[in-house]
């Protein structure tokens, strides 16, 4: 024990990263150092094997001469032998954790690589979606009016102020003229024939019942609205043959394929006017509208005026009535809702065909013709409503939905004159017997110009 054996391996050639155990994966190996160090040898290529077998050689030969006089009791040995082989079995069992720990990290950094390229598609996808949102969303504000549209409720306020309007400016300007002794010296005129033309029949039997001029007035002047501006396909004449050319696109429109729906040809409809309306040239066709509606309706109810200023008088009038007509069709024309006006259903029958209104009189406006003027707005006990004739039309409002109209909706009720009268009274039947000369102006008109019940202008 004096020197070293020159075979025998050095600490110094160890190197550091051998400087452990033996390899934990090789089980085998293990076993086979532990049955070589029983024998006192190291074991073959293994540099960790030999510093362990030098260093328990070293401890031999210190305590070879103590061998001899205290051997190693069996239980001992085996004892650390056991304890030996429960750490070869620990090491093993970590060895396996190790290996499984590795595995499960390479697939979760698997799994990690292939959600890192599905994060990127769907990025990728995400940025496409949103380029076709923002495209669709800019299509669908390019189908949006830009230009402000009537609503419902406007529509229904102005149409009402409307018809307040020519009420008021009746009572203001004619109602002298109806006694006038100076009228009923008039003689037969054409101007006579065309207002008493927009006389309905119901309108012309009221010609017996006193105090139905004002009313008769009243009613002509919405007919003449009516049918020269709200009733028109478009309010405003333009250039010739414009509005047939555009008809026939649209008729051309409901036929293609794939198929256009209701809201499509509507709303082409309404931006294709509402250009239209743009151009320079209408204004000039507005103007002369304007001023033909304004000559034509101031003419006629010249008559009850006739020594009045016409162009003064037609410039009330046209302030008064014909403007404001004009600027309320022009929004209802040019809306993708379709608002429209519309007589009650007694308007054109004759008397035997109508009969005295009982739950049907809550549907309209009633105005009463005694006491004049006064509207029948609550239920009314034991009396009897007899219809004479329209006054004003209602307002009728149809929203479009896709393809089809909602159900129409009335915004202002059709206004009508009515005769009140107790129940054990009858129906209203006016004067008992026709005097000889008519009881109203209109009357005494029709009686000199010949004017039958029926007839347009």
């Amino acid at each position: 024990m004096s020197g070293a054996n020159e075979n025998d391996p050095k600490v110094g050639d160890v190197s550091d990263d051998t400087m452990i155990s033996p390899k934990v994966e090789d089980t085998g190996a293990g076993l086979t150092v532990a049955r070589k160090l029983k024998k006192g040898a190291p074991p073959r290529n293994s540099s960790a094997t030999t510093v362990t077998w030098k260093i328990q050689n070293s401890s031999a030969e210190a305590l070879g001469s103590s061998k001899a006089t205290n051997p190693v009791p069996a239980c001992e040995q085996k004892s650390q032998q056991d304890t030996y082989l429960k750490d070869e079995a620990r090491v093993a069992e970590l060895t396996a954790e190790l290996k499984s720990t590795l595995e499960k990290a390479c697939a979760t950094a698997e799994k990690l690589e292939e959600s890192k390229k599905a994060c990127k598609l769907l990025r990728d996808q995400v940025t496409v979606l949103q380029k076709d949102l923002s495209e669709t969303r800019d299509f669908v504000f390019s189908l949006q009016r830009r230009e402000k549209t009537i609503t419902e409720a406007d529509a229904a306020a102005e149409f009402h102020s409307l018809c307040l309007a020519v009420e008021d400016w009746v009572q203001t300007q004619l109602t002298e003229a109806f006694d006038s002794k100076f009228i009923k010296a008039t003689r037969p005129d054409s101007r006579v024939r065309k207002f008493l033309s927009l006389i309905p029949q119901p309108g012309k039997e009221a010609f017996e019942y006193p105090d139905t001029d004002e009313y008769n007035v009243i009613a002509a002047i919405m007919k003449f609205l009516y049918l020269e501006i709200f009733e028109k396909d478009f309010y405003c004449p333009i250039e010739r043959g414009l509005m047939n050319f555009l008809n026939s696109i649209k008729r051309s429109m409901e036929n293609l394929e794939p198929r256009r729906d209701l809201i499509t040809l509507r709303t082409w409809r309404c931006e294709t006017l509402t250009a239209v309306t743009q151009r320079p040239e209408f204004a000039q066709f507005r103007h002369k509208q304007s001023k033909t509606l304004s000559n034509d309706l101031a003419n006629m109810l010249s008559l009850f005026l006739p020594r009045s200023d016409i162009s003064g008088f037609t410039r009330l009038v046209q302030s008064t009535i014909i403007e404001p007509a004009l600027q309320l069709a022009h929004k209802m024309h040019l809306s993708v809702h379709e608002f429209s006006l519309g007589y009650t259903s007694y308007h054109s029958t004759k008397l035997e065909e109508r009969h005295p209104l009982r739950q049907e009189w809550s549907q309209f406006e009633c105005v009463s013709l005694s006491p004049p003027g006064k509207v029948q707005r609550h239920p009314i006990a034991d009396v009897i409503f007899t219809y004479l004739f329209d006054l004003s039309p209602e307002l009728v409002f149809r929203a479009v939905k896709a393809d089809s109209f909602t159900e129409p909706r009335v915004l202002k009720r059709g206004r009508i004159l009515v005769a009140v009268t107790p129940e054990e009274h009858g129906p209203y039947a006016g004067p008992l017997s026709r005097p000889k000369e008519s009881p109203t102006l209109l009357g005494f008109m029709a009686e000199i110009n010949d004017a039958k019940p029926s007839g347009s202008w």
